[in-house]
């Protein structure tokens, strides 16, 4: 609510806030504006002179569809200006930032609607469903319901966990705190609550919350420093100037009336280098420009203070239009189970100043490759000074200062050894040329819908007949070990050594529906493609294309804001904590704290959770095999007389009481190498990628092994004890229960062998799960169901023992000389090792 005439007074003392680089006067006017103190007095006309009318929800929808629709947004920070037939302010959304996957609603749905898009869950609810039905099936519905529901309860509350730490740091974020300047006080309020129009004061070093227009600032002629590397990834600061017409606002009461104040701007985009909008102060127009807008998730650097206007607010911003929405990944192993990590997108972005009159600056663009400056120098001539890329500087040069070979060579030198190079050149403008093009240009900054395309042409008139003056090397350090990190990825067989370089303007063109099957065959002949000036989405679409196009992993690797779309939309993404926040972080499904620990991740972590996942998966086709396989053997022997070979309890706790514990914990705690070894040999990731871990090799020998074990743990107590007098411990049950009984212990010690990394939790673990079988097993035999008593009768009987022996024997021996024969092989390999190593020290 306002008060009808009221009106608020802001003084700010100009100065300090220094800045990488000052320019003496602003390039919108001629002069720098007033020094000293500045005084600005706001007044509000009251709401009821402007025929404001109390509207029904039905209005409001009215009013927020004709504003989200129209092809230009209205900005009125005191509601002065209002839409010309409802004469209402326009209601936009919040600014406040949702990156969870879920609301409280449909969590549940969609979690659920998740899980069943795995295979496994979906066959086992389809047995569960079968088996519900008497008619067919002669177990009950628990012994598959149970373990389902079971697994799908951990994983609910995994992702209920996960969606918890997303919620509370988007609740951090939302409830920074941000100087607003409302009911004509300056009052503290948070992120979430700033809105279109509000007016906001920025101080050094906050982040900008939303995106908005900067009106002044603590420097003389309203400029400031932000740091965007956050969004774009670049590290120097860049420089935001306010209207010479902004700097002297004064609204008081006298003059209300007559009064107007907006910004009529474009509606929101994901482009994050452009924006065009006017603003109107008394019925004057002025154009703005990306030179004066700034963007959420920036920081202000080198100056004391700004004061800004709201234009987009929350998922309106351009950062967040160009953020992808989260989706749920599957693993790669769910979707395939033979393949790799293959690849890998990383994401490492990397004056010249004269005491002349500074008349016009035309800034920097990703499409232009070129920043220029115009000048009157002291003898009142008038010079424009450019600087940019060789490539397109050389083609508007019509003379050299210098001989142009010998720069050139200095040029092609500095490139060989991986400099940054630009080119420098001048052009002398005649005064009435200047004037014309000047005038020309201003028109066409305030045309909104045409004015990139009018200003663009102009800008490429005047930048034309340059001589070259000289040239610049500066070098871009990369991050402490990165180099090294690359270069265990190439042991590693990630990257190799040709690589493909394409410019923004070629991916552009690259990625469009007739040429993205040729663009991705040429990038795949290359083991690293370099993509330069890419925006958000363009990686993200460089991400999806090879997703499609190929079926190997894709790995997204990003520090900014600006790689929140590319993490999202890889297979696997990592975000790198540091200076530019933790939006990619947030959204990514790894953190390490700097790019060098990538290395550690992918080839100590990456490959033993491969490996760990792999043998994971083997040894649970084994051990259901083993379990269940039996079930046919007698079926044969019994002329498939439809009677189940074990009873319901134990067909339930199998997998989610007497196995579980052991895998598990092998899962989580084995190591077959130490992290040190895989460092040093960084080639043993290999081995992973050539699905020496996970194969339908490895999966048909566990398969025959499960085979050969689930035949002989069935056969030996069907002969021993199915034709046994009751009295001595023979019958069905007996055979059955000795069967399962054999079963467990076996599958126990087949994990044993395959166990690398034994300690004393370990030991606990495998002996707790044991312990907990033969406990639970004389516990039911004393209830009441078809096995009653069967245990305790034939456990004392020797054919019980000796089939237990015969079974144990048969299935172990094999396993336990297959060990033996590997780490007699490993030792071997690692004797060779010892013997190269001290043969290349010696040699050095």
């Amino acid at each position: 609510s306002t008060v009808a005439g009221t009106s608020i007074t802001y003084e700010g003392h100009r100065g300090g806030g220094g800045g990488a680089a000052k320019t003496k006067n602003h390039s919108e006017g001629r002069g720098s504006g007033a020094h000293g103190p500045r005084k600005l007095t706001i007044a509000v006309k009251p709401l009821s002179t402007w025929g404001m009318h109390q509207s029904s929800g039905r209005d409001m929808m009215e009013r927020r569809g004709s504003a989200l629709n129209q092809p230009y947004r209205l900005v009125d920070p005191f509601q002065i200006e209002r839409d010309e037939q409802t004469h209402q302010k326009p209601t936009y959304i919040s600014n406040a930032i949702h990156t969870s996957k879920y609301t409280f609603l449909n969590f549940l749905p969609l979690c659920l609607l998740q899980e069943f898009r795995r295979a496994a869950n979906l066959y086992f609810l389809a047995i569960a469903i079968l088996q519900s039905i008497k008619q067919i099936s002669p177990l009950t519905p628990i012994t598959a319901i149970a373990p389902l529901v079971m697994v799908v309860s951990v994983s609910l509350l995994r992702e209920a966990i996960e969606e918890r730490k997303k919620r509370a740091s988007d609740g951090i974020m939302n409830a920074k705190s941000v100087v607003v300047m409302r009911n004509f006080e300056e009052q503290h309020t948070v992120w979430e609550s700033i809105q279109v129009g509000d007016l906001i004061r920025i101080h050094e070093r906050d982040p900008i919350p939303a995106d908005g227009i900067i009106l002044a600032s603590s420097e003389d002629n309203g400029t400031c420093y932000i740091d965007t590397s956050n969004l774009d990834g670049e590290a120097n600061l860049k420089s935001r100037q306010s209207l010479r017409s902004t700097l002297s606002l004064t609204f008081d009461t006298n003059s209300r009336d007559k009064t107007k104040y907006f910004i009529k701007c474009e509606q929101p985009d994901q482009d994050l280098y452009r924006f065009a909008g006017n603003l109107s102060v008394d019925s004057k127009m002025y154009s703005l420009s990306e030179k004066q807008f700034l963007l959420r998730g920036s920081t202000l650097m080198n100056t004391k203070w700004i004061m800004m206007l709201v234009v987009y607010t929350g998922h309106d911003t351009k950062i967040m239009k160009n953020a992808r929405a989260a989706h749920h990944k599957l693993s790669h192993l769910e979707i395939q189970m033979s393949q790799t990590v293959v690849f890998v997108f990383f994401i490492q972005t990397v004056t010249y100043t004269l005491t002349f009159q500074i008349l016009r600056v035309i800034h920097f663009s990703s499409d232009r490759k070129r920043m220029s400056i115009i000048v009157r120098d002291e003898n009142g001539g008038i010079r424009l000074f450019c600087k940019g890329a060789d490539s397109v500087i050389l083609e508007r040069c019509e003379r050299f200062l210098s001989d142009k070979d010998e720069m050139m060579s200095h040029v092609t030198q500095f490139a060989e050894e991986g400099y940054r190079i630009l080119l420098f050149a001048e052009r002398e403008l005649d005064e009435g040329y200047y004037k014309t093009w000047e005038g020309r240009y201003d028109d066409a900054e305030l045309d909104i819908h045409s004015k990139e395309s009018k200003t663009g042409a102009l800008v490429d008139e005047l930048e034309q007949h340059f001589t070259l003056i000289g040239a610049s090397a500066v070098e871009d350090k990369l991050q402490v070990g990165v180099p090294e990190t690359i270069s265990l990825f190439q042991k590693a067989g990630i990257k190799e050594s040709q690589a493909l370089l394409v410019d923004g303007s070629a991916l552009t063109l690259a990625l469009l529906p007739c040429n993205c099957e040729n663009f991705l065959k040429l990038a795949l002949q290359s083991a690293t493609v370099i993509v330069c000036r890419a925006s958000p989405i363009q990686k993200a679409l460089v991400v999806e294309l090879v997703k499609s196009g190929v079926p190997d992993v894709t790995l997204a690797v990003g520090d900014g804001a600006n790689d929140v779309s590319m993490i999202r939309a890889a297979h696997v993404g990592v975000g790198v904590m540091g200076q530019e926040g933790m939006q990619a972080v947030r959204s990514a499904d790894y953190a390490v704290q700097q790019f060098s620990h990538l290395g550690r991740l992918l080839l100590f972590h990456g490959r033993l959770s491969y490996l760990r996942t792999s043998q994971c998966i083997d040894y649970f086709f084994y051990k259901n095999i083993v379990f269940t396989l039996p079930q046919f053997v007698y079926g044969a022997y019994s002329a498939f007389s439809a009677q189940t070979f074990y009873c319901d309890i134990y067909i339930t706790a199998y997998n989610v009481i007497f196995t579980a514990l052991p895998v598990i914990t092998r899962s989580i705690m084995d190591t077959d190498l130490l992290e040190a070894i895989a460092s040093k040999f960084p080639e043993l990731y290999r081995f992973g990628a050539s699905g020496m871990f996970m194969s339908p090799r490895t999966f048909a020998k566990a398969a025959g092994l499960a085979t050969f074990h689930a035949v002989v743990t069935t056969v030996v107590p069907l002969v021993l004890m199915h034709h046994m007098n009751l009295e001595e411990g023979g019958g069905f049950w007996s055979a059955s229960v000795a069967s399962f009984f054999y079963i467990v212990p076996i599958v126990h010690f087949q994990i044993f062998c395959e166990t690398w990394n034994w300690t004393w939790l370990v030991v606990v673990t495998y002996a707790a799960s044991l312990v907990v079988f033969f406990l639970c097993i004389a516990v039911y035999d004393r209830f009441t169901g078809v096995v009653e008593g069967v245990w305790s009768t034939v456990v004392v009987t020797p054919g019980f023992w000796l089939g237990f022996v015969l079974s144990a024997v048969a299935c172990l021996l094999p396993v336990v000389a297959h060990k033996w024969y590997v780490l007699l092989l490993l030792v071997i390999d690692i004797l060779i090792t010892i013997d190269l190593t001290w043969l290349m020290v010696l040699r050095a």
